[in-house]
């Protein structure tokens, strides 16, 4: 059974600070499904399962991200340090975090065709195992470890000290033997989206399938 409580109670930390470098000149957080805008999505997604702590950290043209986001949902969080990568902004995230939190899932702004499934089945794992262990709980297709993540705050420590643009995975690699994997078998909602050519081809894919479990609730958004 699903333990809604721990899932209220779990902090969610959206990164969205980037540049979008591969984007060319474009913000992908500006990026539209539908009528919504995709960093909206994301948001919104993680308030309709139940997560009533949700964080994101904005970077690169806050301002004008600031005015499309949905506040209702989220505390919004600014990183005036952006231009020193993904590290940058989880550091600053975790900054601004209650102390006493035991956990914390880690997600990406360009990521929003998750299923709601990842999601719990994630939650799940991780609150079953982390009662007798220090875990990091990600999902895993084939053999690539993808996002998003959850992470004991015995890895806190370690992800405040992070560097450049590499998010957590040198730490992941370092701790092997705390992984707690939610094997799964679509890697379409585990993409991120760098470039406008992958959204277009997300959209595509899903669109075939208009009751596809990775859409939930993207036309209610």
């Amino acid at each position: 059974m699903r333990n809604f409580k721990l899932i209220r109670q779990l902090p969610v930390l959206i990164i969205a600070g980037g540049i979008s470098r591969r984007m060319g000149n474009k913000n992908k957080l500006f990026l539209k499904i539908g009528n919504n805008y995709m960093v909206n999505i994301v948001v919104k997604k993680f308030h309709i399962l139940g997560f009533r702590k949700i964080y994101i950290v904005l970077g690169y043209q806050s301002q004008k991200v600031k005015k499309i986001l949905n506040k209702k949902y989220v505390k919004i969080l600014i990183n005036k340090s952006f231009n020193l990568g993904q590290s940058s902004s989880i550091k600053y995230g975790l900054s601004k975090i209650h102390r006493a939190e035991s956990n914390i899932l880690i997600a990406l702004s360009d990521m929003p065709f998750f299923s709601a499934d990842l999601i719990l089945n994630l939650v799940d794992r991780h609150f079953s195992i982390s009662k007798y262990k220090n875990v990091i709980t990600l999902p895993k297709f084939k053999d690539s470890y993808r996002n998003p993540v959850i992470w004991n705050n015995v890895f806190f420590s370690e992800l405040k000290n992070l560097e450049g643009d590499r998010g957590g995975k040198s730490i992941i690699y370092k701790n092997l033997n705390a992984i707690n994997v939610v094997e799964w078998s679509s890697e379409n909602e585990l993409m991120d989206i760098d470039k406008k050519k992958d959204l277009l081809l997300l959209k595509k894919r899903f669109n075939s399938n208009l009751n596809s479990k990775y859409l939930f609730l993207l036309k209610s958004v």
